[in-house]
């Protein structure tokens, strides 16, 4: 005989009725908001649930193959981790000891060390958890750099130290029993609909997009194969250039490598690290943006700084959070935003439409008629720098998605086998000397896409080689 109990009153259950109980509402909860949504989702049709679902296939295969790994280059890679993961360490307890403070080998991850160390010794600003709890996560340290760059090299020191081993201990324990490393592909995963990868469904492998270029050499084609891997070029830059419908910013991206050019004729006209003006040769000028160090950060050229203050600017940031993302000192983050926004005025102009659209529509839709619905409030700044890079990161991943399901369903998989995807690009591998099959794949991402009336296509880049590394 069915009990019949109130949500009002539950404390005369025992323990399972009450765990019962709960679970009724959980799934009454989620039976009366699929009445609400289920209309929504008819009215936009079943192209977005069928197109991801279709995404499985390809997912699953990359998941299940992995990527080969050379036995003896992993090696190389952990004792090189071992390595830089020592000296880094050795060089951390040196520079906290000029601090008046013993560290041991746990400074990096102590939750007693670090804090004594940041907070009492050098005295920088405590950084916060959500609930008030003194942290010295990641982000807490980016969030320092930003505010002290007089401690820039230290800080970054800690960051290196965590990310070695993090690296070392996949190439230790992340290899599965036939010698590969796999990982997930989460379809769809963000609101943006990239996709994210993480550990494999035994909690081994890795996330194959947290793989820094410079420890992929291990990651090899099999046996009679080689790697290629195309990626869309600058491609969320240009397509904010062709949102904010900006005739400048366009050409800055048909002329070539927009970060030079932006970099040449925008951030820094008059020159930069001693050198008296820039040359009519472009080339030259690429050579030596990206091999000069920054006046205030020897570890990074005028170019990396480039990459970040053009993502910075484009994604809305001020002065003040350009500096803080760039890692720019104030002054010259300033004088690069007022130089950008002259120079490309179109770009404030899509942010105000984006502002716009999320206040009075509370969605944006893709060229495709993919919609997103923003639920935060409508006039928080926040809400408006999601919307400023939904667009320009969803179309990328549209564009790339697309192509890797039509290889997926139309190629012949003895000639192509997927490795992995990202949000711009896709890793694959095929046989020796069938170079027309690259050729096919790059011609199926060159995908046009028509915005405000005016055809884009992404111009795609392409790498062979004989080891993941060599083709990123």
């Amino acid at each position: 005989m069915a009990k019949i109990l109130s949500s009002n009153n539950l404390s005369s259950c025992d323990e399972l009725e009450t765990f019962q109980a709960y679970n009724c509402l959980d799934c009454c909860i989620t039976r009366e908001i699929a009445d609400v949504l289920l209309p929504k989702v008819e009215k936009l049709g079943n192209n977005i649930y069928d197109f991801e679902r279709a995404c499985q296939g390809p997912a699953m295969a990359m998941m299940l193959r992995g990527i080969l790994i050379d036995e003896g280059q992993r090696k190389e890679a952990i004792k090189a981790l071992k390595k830089a993961e020592r000296d880094n360490l050795k060089q951390l307890i040196v520079d906290a000891k000029g601090f008046g403070y013993e560290a041991t080998d746990k400074l990096p991850n102590s939750f007693k060390q670090l804090p004594e160390l940041l907070y009492d010794r050098m005295g920088l600003k405590r950084q916060f958890t959500y609930d008030r709890k003194v942290t010295t996560d990641k982000n807490a340290l980016w969030k320092l750099i930003g505010m002290y760059p007089e401690h820039r090299e230290f800080l970054n020191r800690i960051l290196d130290v965590r990310t070695e081993a993090k690296h070392r201990q996949i190439f230790e324990t992340g290899l599965g029993p036939d010698g590969r490393l796999h990982s997930t592909f989460n379809v769809g995963a963000a609101e943006t609909d990239r996709w994210s990868t993480g550990l494999d469904c035994f909690k081994s492998g890795a996330s194959l997009h947290g793989i820094p270029k410079k420890l992929r050499y291990p990651f090899i084609p099999d046996p009679g194969m080689l790697m290629a891997q195309p990626d869309l070029e600058q491609a969320e830059s240009r397509c904010i250039a062709y949102l904010a419908k900006d005739e400048g910013y366009i050409q800055a991206h048909e002329d070539g490598n927009v970060h030079v050019n932006v970099g040449v004729r925008v951030a820094w006209p008059e020159g930069i690290a001693g050198n008296k003006g820039w040359s009519k040769d472009m080339k030259e000028n690429e050579e030596l943006i990206k091999k000069t160090p920054s006046a205030w950060d020897v570890n990074h050229t005028y170019y990396d700084y480039c990459k970040r203050l053009q993502h910075g600017m484009n994604f809305g940031l001020a002065p003040k959070g350009v500096a803080k993302h760039s890692g720019l000192p104030f002054e010259e983050a300033r004088k690069c935003y007022h130089r950008y926004h002259e120079a490309y005025p179109g770009i404030q102009g899509y942010h105000r439409w984006v502002v716009n659209e999320i206040k009075t529509k509370g969605f944006l839709v893709n060229p495709w008629g993919r919609k997103r619905e923003f639920f935060g409030r409508p006039w928080d700044a926040a809400t408006h720098r999601e919307g400023y890079s939904h667009l320009p990161q969803n179309i990328v991943t549209t564009i790339t998605a697309r192509g890797l399901l039509k290889i997926w369903e139309e190629f012949d998989p003895f000639r192509i086998q997927l490795l992995c995807f990202s949000h711009d690009g896709i890793l694959f591998q095929f046989p020796e000397g069938d170079y027309e099959i690259v050729d096919e794949v790059v011609a199926v991402l060159k995908l046009p896409v028509e915005i405000h009336g005016r055809e884009m296509i992404i111009p795609v880049d392409v790498s062979v080689g004989k080891n993941w590394m060599e083709v990123s």
